[in-house]
């Protein structure tokens, strides 16, 4: 029985070509797409998943509209902000300021060495697991 079910779709293949072509082509395709699909939402649930209260952490971000050309999210947001989320909304427990302005030159051995990176308040560590090492450089 299968057998002559794949000797009727072989030759339907066979007589109808282009057709078969674009229903092999778009099959192929929206698999594909759809298996891409699948990897991206997979890796965003992945994303962070060590923290302890990753279910009750939300990340704010704010939008660049001055830019002509495209519109652009940061994980960054005002200053205040963290006074008003806290202040104002009970459901905010607590709020982490990121802000990534930290930069300059170091000095090291009369070479001058670029320095960027970001710097937080207290309650980073409180609300993030990450932890910490201590190197020395010698």
């Amino acid at each position: 029985m299968i057998k002559n079910f794949i000797l009727t779709a072989y030759r339907n293949i066979l007589r109808h070509k282009g057709f078969s072509l674009i229903n092999i082509f778009g099959l192929a395709i929206s698999m594909s797409v759809c298996m891409l699909i699948i990897v991206v939402i997979i890796d965003q649930y992945r994303y962070d998943n060590f923290h302890a209260n990753r279910d009750r952490i939300y990340r704010v971000e704010s939008i660049d509209n001055l830019s002509r050309y495209s519109l652009r999210n940061y994980a960054s947001t005002a200053y205040p902000l963290h006074k008003k989320l806290t202040s104002d909304y009970a459901i905010v427990e607590d709020a982490v300021v990121l802000n990534n302005s930290f930069g300059g030159n170091g000095l090291y051995k009369e070479t001058r060495v670029p320095i960027q990176g970001f710097y937080t308040n207290e309650l980073f560590f409180d609300l993030f697991n990450f932890e910490l090492t201590r190197e020395f450089i010698q």
